[in-house]
């Protein structure tokens, strides 16, 4: 319960107790206390700023002479007590209620994220990168923007306590691009061979799609990857026509499927195990098992020129 103030005595013992650096002094009138606060009008700057002809000045603010400070202020002790017992009660019940809010938007903004199967940004980070440095690294690089987005998203929820259905669909597709991209980073660490060359059939994994607005229209891309025995090797090229037409442009869904295609391999001039894909077709998705498609595999198309030359 608050101490109850009612004398000039309990306001003289209460501002000594909790606020001891104000001065009381006695006068003919009464117990007043004694003190210099910062202006009101420049906030203790000394400079006041205005706005004139449309433009915005600044001079010596004519409230305190440019002296940051205004003169000594005197009140009655029984006054000024009660004015800063009752400024201290209303903070004090304003930041439990702040607290009270944090905590049932956390419950809330954590019931969300467990029930749409997804994790908050910081157990997501923790997850994802094995170190500190590794995080910090992916803020900078490559996923840096995803993970803003996904940061301001889990902002959000926990300011609101909730994120609508669209921002949930958006946290889960960047949480998965992002884990997907650590996983092609993970398998490109792996042993790496030359890409052949030539017109072959191949059979990878496709590990991204990406879109582009060009000259032409719109054109899709992917990137596949190719194991073999003795290692892997990145190839990249038009989506063909067929599937992308069997998807009916909807391609989201191809990540991390297996497809063969008969397609004629260049080699990058900057990494051999990278190749450009042109010219593909006669392409096949494997079931979403798997079923029916056998491992990974190169074969030279019927007419091909011999791997190692260029037709």
């Amino acid at each position: 319960m608050a101490r109850q103030i009612r004398t000039d005595q309990d306001a003289i013992e209460w501002l000594a107790e909790n606020h001891p650096g104000i001065a009381i002094c006695e006068t003919g009138r009464g117990q007043f206390t004694s003190e210099i606060r910062e202006c009101r009008r420049c906030g203790g700057s000394g400079i006041f700023h205005w706005i004139s002809m449309g433009r915005r000045v600044a001079g010596g603010c004519f409230g305190c002479g440019g002296r940051n400070t205004e003169k000594l202020i005197h009140t009655r002790v029984l006054k000024r007590a009660r004015q800063l017992r009752n400024n201290e009660t209303a903070r004090l019940r304003k930041e439990k209620k702040s607290r009270d809010r944090v905590a049932a938007n956390t419950a809330s903004a954590n019931a969300l994220f467990e029930d749409s199967g997804l994790l908050r940004f910081d157990a997501f980070i923790a997850k994802a990168y094995p170190s500190e440095e590794a995080a910090d690294g992916a803020r900078e690089g490559r996923d840096r923007h995803a993970l803003n987005i996904l940061q301001d998203l889990d902002r959000k929820a926990q300011t609101w306590g909730s994120i609508s259905e669209n921002q949930i669909a958006l946290y889960s597709k960047l949480a998965n691009q992002i884990t997907d991209a650590i996983e092609s980073g993970e398998a490109s660490a792996e042993a790496k061979v030359a890409t052949p060359e030539g017109r072959h059939e191949i059979t990878g994994k496709i590990i991204s799609i990406k879109h582009s607005d060009g000259e032409w229209g719109i054109t899709c891309r992917m990137t596949i990857k190719v194991e073999t025995d003795a290692g892997i090797w990145i190839g990249n090229g038009t989506l063909p026509r067929k599937v992308y037409g069997q998807f009916d442009g909807d391609t989201e869904n191809l990540v991390g499927r297996t497809i063969t295609l008969t397609a004629t391999i260049e080699r990058s001039d900057r990494d051999d195990a990278f190749g450009f894909l042109k010219r593909p077709g006669k392409a096949m998705l494997a079931t979403e098992g798997g079923a029916g498609c056998s491992s990974p595999q190169l074969k030279s198309a019927p007419g091909s020129a011999p791997e190692g030359t260029r037709r």
